[in-house]
């Protein structure tokens, strides 16, 4: 049975356009992404419609882009992909701040282009090794 989404929305601003968008993943391919998509999609509508999502984790800079990478949000993760909030807006997708700050939901699908081709292309721009990470290795 899905649930709303809504319901795990916070209270708060955008990013701004200059926000790191941190997207974990190892790898960070197309099966991946769509496996999560899909896992969120099963579980959560939005506006009372079944829709896909990733996560995200949102930096205002690159020394808090080196501290997330640490945190528990994405040290078990060798490999990050880092976007820019304004690159992700402007390709369609919706931002909405879910759950715990500094989480992310990218919403696929709200507007033409927001696919999860889109995402992906807009991740292999910029792919960083996570030097925090537990396990290090595997390919991006």
């Amino acid at each position: 049975m899905s649930e709303t989404i809504e319901q795990h929305v916070r209270a708060g601003e955008p990013p701004p356009d200059d926000a790191y968008l941190l997207l974990r993943g190892s790898p960070l391919e197309l099966t991946k992404l769509g496996d999560q998509a899909e896992d969120f999609a099963s579980r959560f509508t939005y506006t009372g419609v079944a829709v896909q999502g990733v996560s995200l984790v949102v930096a205002r800079d690159e020394q808090d882009a080196d501290v997330l990478m640490a945190s528990r949000f994405l040290r078990s993760r060798p490999w990050v992909g880092v976007l820019r909030a304004a690159s992700v807006r402007s390709a369609g997708f919706v931002l909405l701040p879910t759950w715990e700050a500094p989480h992310y939901t990218a919403l696929l699908g709200m507007m033409p282009g927001a696919t999860l081709e889109t995402m992906l292309a807009l991740v292999r721009a910029d792919i960083r090794p996570n030097k925090h990470a537990r396990r290090r290795g595997g390919s991006p």
